[in-house]
């Protein structure tokens, strides 16, 4: 059996790329292969031993610098890392120095040149999209078929909304409308500012309406939110945040699922987005999410609608990533609220597409065989 180099976010975390790579983590393990770890994110100082695997600490870097000492010490024969490649040097897979398997998001179109550039230097690019691969392959890049990420449908399943929100303290009635993202780049590719401009418009429908928001308000390298909810005129009143502290250590998936069954839409109109677990967590638990029609976003919008763009802007990739009219955005939160208020009938029979199309396409059964899959085949070159 081989051993296996995996490198991401800390495992134990609660980030979209720690549950996906503890994901693959499990199916090496299963399949008896001898697996360390490298966290670049979530781990300082020093090795330690998480449940019988070996975590090899980051030095601050995205790990180019480092690599090439863990493949060593480990021993390994083949990494994977599930990281944004345009933060990694172009000599990563020289200093590493056995095959590399990329896991590879793409949230610009078209796909960034050092994006292109380190995917030719990898053995095997897997994307996480259709698009994504799309946008590769138009640069050159050679790709296997897209994995698309996964989410544990025994967590992430409809409850009622009532009991939702006595579990999240929560008022019990009236709209209230989620955003779930990180607060960590300016300008934010999480479109906060504009996402918080489009529920202000819906307060012109209505004014009762809460913004439930699961981020941290002020981050070093982020926006301010509590100064971007008042020039954008939302109350105090209108705008909840989770608590910091929950934010900080991250939220326990069943939380996470209480917090989606809790809201009446997930407001996910990014910039763009490589994957965007947030939403199929949000469509597994019945919840319709609104997103740019832009990247990976609409190609993973079952139930919900993916808003046009409006207009782009040239990110520091060099490459475009877009931004939703905030008036249109406000429309698409006012039809799905009132379709669930005005046709529940029908409302109800889109939820369960919605449902389902979840669990044929982002199974962990279908995640975890896929990437074994191309595993395998990468270790029999």
């Amino acid at each position: 059996m081989a051993r296996i180099l995996i490198a991401s976010d800390a495992f134990w975390g609660h980030t979209g790329y720690a549950v996906q790579s503890r994901y693959i983590m499990e199916g090496l393990k299963s399949r008896s292969h001898n697996v360390a770890f490298f966290a670049y994110w979530g781990l300082y100082g020093g090795i330690v031993n998480v449940n019988g695997i070996t975590v090899y600490p980051s030095s601050g870097t995205t790990g180019t610098d480092v690599i090439g000492g863990h493949v060593m010490h480990f021993r390994a024969d083949l990494i994977i890392t599930l990281q944004d490649l345009h933060a990694l040097g172009i000599e990563y897979k020289r200093n590493a120095g056995v095959p590399w398997i990329a896991y590879a998001p793409v949230d610009h179109e078209p796909c960034p040149q050092k994006v292109a550039d380190i995917s030719k230097t990898v053995d095997v690019v897997v994307p996480m999209s259709k698009n994504g691969q799309k946008t590769l392959n138009e640069k050159g890049v050679k790709t296997v078929e897209a994995i698309p990420h996964c989410v544990d449908t025994k967590v992430f399943r409809k409850k009622s909304q009532i009991e939702a929100r006595k579990a999240r303290r929560l008022p019990e009635s009236g709209t209230i409308i989620g955003i779930v993202a990180m607060n960590k780049s300016y300008p934010s590719r999480k479109n906060f500012a504009e996402m918080f401009l489009s529920f202000k418009e819906y307060l012109s429908i209505d004014p009762t309406a809460k913004l439930l928001v699961h981020t941290i308000p002020v981050m070093p390298g982020g926006i301010d939110l509590y100064a971007l909810a008042n020039d954008c005129g939302i109350n105090n009143n209108q705008i909840i945040y989770t608590h910091i502290y929950e934010c900080f250590l991250g939220i326990p998936p069943e939380e996470m699922a209480n917090f989606y069954n809790a809201i009446d839409v997930l407001l996910m109109t990014t910039s763009g987005e490589g994957f965007g677990i947030p939403s199929i967590e949000a469509q597994a638990c019945g919840t319709p999410v609104i997103v740019t029609d832009f990247t990976a976003m609409p190609e993973f919008c079952y139930f919900g609608q993916a808003v046009p763009v409006h207009h782009k802007w040239y990110s520091r990739q060099l490459a475009w990533q877009a931004l939703p009219d905030p008036k249109k955005v406000a429309e698409s939160i006012d039809y799905l609220v009132k379709f669930k208020n005005q046709s529940p009938g029908k409302y109800e029979e889109e939820m369960k597409k919605g449902i389902e199309k979840i669990e044929q396409n982002h199974s962990t059964e279908l995640f975890v065989n896929s990437w074994m899959s191309v595993i395998e085949e990468c270790l029999k070159k």
